[in-house]
């Protein structure tokens, strides 16, 4: 596991259980005393669950996650999810850098993107012709 986010939550068994319904997330391993989940999507997208303090700041970061081949149908199954605490799944949208994106914000309010690359023929297009334009090929 090379990286992971360490997310404070409010009731790791609750939110443990949201990642699973709305995002796949199989819980790896849960402390017997239920302080820690350790929660994996797929290789290397892990995810540490543990208790919010008193004191936990607002969550500020975003985390990206790679979904190829099929953001649609974890979008279509994230919207199933029932919503849980602050919990919310945006629709889908496309970016000017050529990818499509579901925003998810999760029942303690930490938000990810998973994206995968448009395949539109026409953004696939013109991103060609943009990174050739930014390496001065023609």
């Amino acid at each position: 596991m090379p990286m992971f986010a360490r997310l404070s939550c409010r009731d790791i068994a609750t939110s443990a259980a949201w990642y699973d319904e709305a995002l796949g997330f199989a819980t790896m391993f849960a402390s017997p005393d239920g302080r820690m989940a350790h929660l994996r999507g797929r290789k290397y997208q892990d995810l540490m669950l543990v208790p919010a303090g008193e004191a936990d700041p607002s969550p500020a970061m975003m985390l990206s996650f790679d979904v190829d081949p099929d953001l649609h149908a974890l979008h279509k199954k994230a919207k199933a999810a029932a919503t849980v605490g602050r919990s919310h799944v945006a629709d889908l949208a496309s970016t000017p850098w050529g990818t499509l994106e579901m925003t998810v914000t999760d029942p303690d309010g930490h938000t990810f993107v998973f994206t995968q690359r448009d395949k539109n023929p026409e953004v696939t297009a013109r991103m060609r012709e943009q990174f050739a334009k930014d390496r001065g090929e023609r």
